[in-house]
């Protein structure tokens, strides 16, 4: 991917509970085929041409830090952006990162920190950059371990984006990783919280989020099915 397309990397929210673990861990720190689950994150977006990683920070997650320190190990330039008292959410960190760490940036990516995405990122970047749309979502047509169907596609562009039990068909599941052009995001505040849905739901209802469909499942290891399959994936590549 090219070095003017920087990647947000969230850390995958709150602690999560896994079997045979003896208290809730970062996302990031869950042990996957011996090795830290960002261990294989990190190494994946480096392998896929990925320069540059901006991680977020939750409360009680610096330890992430100590282990990834400034990205060179994984050949990465690699800053930070720890969440403070303000809890701007999803959407408000992203925002924010706009005016600090990627002011400079006209395309930019977020990676959901708990998934792990098995496709070719050059690919989605130069989709992306051939087409006008304000974002992109990364689709899987059917089930993900772990994960409900929570989207639509028509045209290839997303048509629904439910966060919630919905009563519509739903045929698709996001995958974990977004596209952006800056100018999506400037019609939202400064240091005003919200979560990333909005701005994607919104770019779905103006015909503006390009759907971009992988070939092989994405794992989401926040959950324990997710976790394992993940497993089985690394285990078997």
């Amino acid at each position: 991917m090219s070095q003017s397309a920087p990647v947000i990397v969230f850390s995958g929210g709150p602690d999560i509970e896994l079997a045979g673990a003896k208290e809730p861990v970062p996302v990031g720190l869950c042990q996957i085929a011996g090795l830290a689950f960002f261990d294989h994150q990190l190494k994946n977006l480096a392998q896929q041409g990925v320069k540059r990683v901006v991680i977020c920070l939750g409360k009680g997650q610096s330890v992430i830090k100590e282990i990834v320190k400034d990205g060179k190990p994984f050949y990465l330039d690699v800053q930070y952006y720890h969440e403070g008292k303000e809890a701007l959410g999803s959407g408000g960190i992203v925002r924010k990162l706009l005016e600090t760490h990627l002011k400079d940036d006209a395309v930019f990516g977020i990676v959901n920190g708990g998934f792990f995405l098995n496709a070719k990122m050059q690919d989605i970047f130069e989709t992306f950059q051939k087409s006008d749309k304000a974002g992109l979502m990364t689709v899987y047509k059917g089930d993900l371990a772990g994960c409900e169907r929570n989207t639509s596609v028509k045209d290839n562009l997303i048509s629904a984006f439910e966060i919630a039990e919905s009563d519509q068909q739903l045929d698709y599941t996001e995958c974990g990783f977004l596209l952006f052009r800056q100018e999506a995001w400037k019609q939202y505040p400064l240091d005003t919280p919200f979560d990333i849905f909005m701005p994607l739901q919104l770019l779905a209802a103006q015909g503006e989020l390009l759907a971009y469909e992988v070939e092989k499942p994405a794992y989401n290891i926040c959950t324990v099915e997710g976790a394992h399959a993940f497993e089985q994936f690394v285990y078997e590549y």
